[in-house]
């Protein structure tokens, strides 16, 4: 937007009070010092930082970054990646450190930045191509059954038990809902997908209703303070 050569010339009074308003009695603040602390780092490098640059700051060649990014994408992307997939993110680094010109964490940032803003990060991705329905692959399964019920990525032994295939097994995947929803982070099933995706919230709506317990098909939604804590399968 260009700015008026009034504007630019104008040298009056900046602020324009009320002509009604007594300016000598309006509350001021006066501020002598602000002091700003933080991040607030227990250790340095943080733990995020050592996990990803796993052999140290000292290597900063490009083969280190194929390192990294070998380590790194099958995590971003929850599944294996194929060779194509890294030498793309490793040709960002070394085209910003060749004709860039950048230092090697500058260049690795600009590496991650391409692989956080990438579809296989930000989306679960799965092929669409097929006519047919087909099953889930393991690691599908696993990143659904995370994001579903933790609101976040698989763990250790999800990944572990997708890289064997063993996650499909009936067995095994009653044995990991029933270890997920003990773990505390289960939580965010109830809060995020339950309370937001569900009209559970609003139940107190339900108090008007003579009957103490609502049942549907599948729920029983027994009437409490907290109503979405008292969500129970039948």
């Amino acid at each position: 937007m260009r700015r008026s050569k009034w504007l630019e010339t104008y040298t009056g009074q900046a602020h324009i009070y009320n002509p009604e308003m007594d300016v000598e009695r309006l509350p001021r603040l006066q501020i002598a010092s602000i002091d700003m602390e933080g991040p607030i780092q227990q250790e340095w490098p943080p733990p995020g930082h050592k996990a990803l640059f796993f052999a140290g700051d000292d290597r900063k060649d490009i083969a280190y970054a194929r390192e990294i990014f070998t380590r790194f994408l099958p995590r971003a992307y929850r599944r294996p990646v194929t060779s194509d997939e890294i030498d793309g993110i490793v040709k960002v680094v070394n085209d910003a450190m060749t004709s860039g010109k950048l230092a090697f964490a500058e260049a690795m940032r600009l590496g991650l930045q391409r692989v956080l803003c990438a579809p296989g990060f930000l989306f679960l991705q799965e092929p669409a191509a097929q006519a047919a329905p087909r099953s889930l692959t393991d690691y599908e399964l696993a990143s659904r059954l995370s994001y579903f019920l933790w609101s976040t990525m698989p763990d250790e032994e999800l990944f572990a038990l997708a890289e064997s295939r063993k996650l499909h097994e009936s067995g095994a995947l009653s044995a990991q809902v029933k270890r997920m929803l003990a773990d505390p982070k289960s939580q965010e099933f109830v809060q995020n997908l339950a309370g937001n995706g569900w009209p559970f919230a609003t139940m107190d709506q339900f108090n008007r209703l003579p009957s103490t317990r609502i049942t549907t098909s599948r729920w029983n939604v027994r009437r409490s303070r907290n109503p979405m804590r008292s969500l129970v399968k039948c």
